[in-house]
């Protein structure tokens, strides 16, 4: 018995896609890793050169600056009078970074006040705000309390109740042995109490 011939033809395609396989198939290993890195370097440059943010490429207002110098001045003086600095007065960097600070908080508002409420008003809001939850969590477990206390029925706190004193416990034992009982020897008396 003979295998039946099978015959078959290779194509070509005229396509790009093909051509980019064949090429990438004649590349060496080191050839299609330095090809892979160039084209990740040219997006990343790509995604970098972007537009400038309006925040970085604006300019300080003169309102800005001058707040900038006032805090920084104020900054460099407590530093004096602590004794962290020997100078009473800002270096140039601490008076740009005050600036940019406060470019930065008048662009990006707080969320609790926003531009118009000022730390201190904020600061006395969220206190009261504080002051009256603990009032309202204080009254509600106040309530839930006194709920137990009279679900409990005179109870002691948790449901269980306080166990008999020595004293008790000796005046059932005075009680049994005053009704005749003695106890065998041997053994033990037990006395358990229940609700």
């Amino acid at each position: 018995m003979s295998a039946p011939a099978v015959q078959f033809a290779i194509g070509t395609s005229s396509t790009t896609a093909a051509s980019a396989a064949e090429t990438n198939v004649d590349k060496s290993l080191d050839d299609l890793i330095k090809d892979r890195r160039k084209e990740a370097a040219a997006t990343a440059k790509k995604q970098r050169a972007g537009p400038k943010s309006a925040s970085r490429a604006k300019k300080p207002s003169a309102a800005d600056k001058s707040v900038g110098k006032g805090k920084a001045k104020r900054a460099a003086a407590a530093a004096a009078r602590r004794g962290i600095s020997s100078s009473s007065k800002p270096t140039a960097m601490q008076v740009e970074k005050e600036t940019y600070r406060q470019q930065r908080k008048k662009q990006a508002p707080n969320k609790a006040g926003g531009a118009a409420g000022s730390r201190r008003s904020r600061r006395v809001t969220d206190n009261r705000n504080r002051r009256e939850a603990d009032v309202k969590t204080k009254a509600k477990a106040r309530k839930q309390q006194q709920q137990q206390k009279k679900q409990q029925g005179g109870r002691n706190q948790g449901g269980v109740p306080k166990p008999p004193t020595k004293g008790a416990l000796n005046a059932a034992v005075k009680a049994m042995s005053g009704a005749g009982f003695s106890v065998p020897k041997g053994m033990q008396m037990v006395i358990s109490f229940g609700k």
